[in-house]
């Protein structure tokens, strides 16, 4: 019979399942059987086989990289994703760790490329008898404990995406639209953004650069472009934080049909701290898309 183990932010992690690396205490498991985080709450449930004194082989090794958030972007970026440098260290100690995630959409791998870890993606448990890491328990939704490893994380993203970003030459952009994406985004978060294909028309008339991120398929030359963008236009949500973070001295048009933006911001510790770690760069303007079509021209 298998054995279940229920482990939040808050609790104490007992010896025998902490690995310590750095200033992160990481959850370790043996004999995973299968795991799950809780929708939008700092839990995280763990199912382990017994342990069979008779199983001599090797062990599979690997690193999750899944979170509370499921796959939605910003949610998988600083839940989870941020924590790529405690990956490559523990690489040190096993060699042969791989990663593993649920998460197949294709901003995964993109996001690995970018941070040159080409290591191989597994998207379920091959081998019961495995040792899993699993990164500090952190929800957006619900961060509490954890907010100091929060901050200092996303914080060296943000540095390694400014060094990487460094020795990029392109040709300077004046305006810069980033529309909604289409795929690959979060099913419980979909949504028309209305007006956007005459705000697309009216961008092209300026001499500006409309750039569909899904469809280039690069988060570098994403990231490259965004950079050397004078006002970049997206959508409120996952787009605003996951473009924006790293940029400084840019005027950030923000479109928030649905007003989200001061909710969330007003109501989450996590939503503020990024909010402000980009407004506080940068000047930050909310508006609706109609809005936006009428003074695109004057921001």
């Amino acid at each position: 019979m298998s054995n279940q183990y229920t482990i939040g932010e808050n609790e104490q992690i007992q010896p025998e399942f902490q690995k310590r690396i750095d200033d992160c205490d990481l959850h370790k498991y043996e004999n995973v059987l299968h795991y799950k985080y809780k929708s939008c709450q700092s839990i995280l449930t763990i199912q382990i086989s017994p342990i069979d004194e008779n199983i001599q082989n090797q062990k599979e090794i690997y690193y999750i990289f899944d979170c509370p958030g499921e796959d939605a972007l910003l949610h998988w970026l600083v839940e989870c994703f941020i924590f790529y440098p405690i990956f490559l260290k523990l690489k040190l100690e096993y060699p042969t760790i791989k990663i593993l995630t649920k998460n197949t959409k294709r901003y995964v791998r993109n996001l690995f490329n970018f941070v040159n870890i080409n290591d191989e993606i597994k998207y379920n448990i091959e081998s019961p008898n495995n040792i899993c890491f699993f990164s500090p328990i952190i929800s957006l939704n619900d961060l509490h404990k954890n907010r100091e490893l929060f901050v200092k994380y996303v914080k060296l993203y943000i540095d390694d995406v400014n060094i990487r970003l460094s020795t990029t030459v392109l040709e300077n952009n004046k305006i810069l639209l980033l529309p909604r994406n289409s795929k690959d985004n979060y099913k419980a978060n979909e949504r028309i953004i209305p007006g956007i294909q005459l705000l697309e028309d009216k961008i092209i008339d300026m001499g500006g650069v409309v750039l569909n991120t899904y469809d280039i398929n690069n988060i570098s030359l994403q990231f490259a472009i965004i950079k050397h963008s004078d006002i970049i236009i997206m959508d409120y949500g996952s787009s605003f934080f996951f473009n924006t973070l790293f940029v400084k001295n840019k005027t950030i048009i923000v479109l928030d049909n649905y007003r989200y933006s001061s909710d969330q911001i007003n109501n989450f510790y996590s939503m503020k701290h990024l909010y402000e770690l980009i407004n506080e760069k940068n000047k930050v303007i909310i508006v609706t898309t109609t809005d936006c079509i009428s003074n695109c021209g004057v921001f």
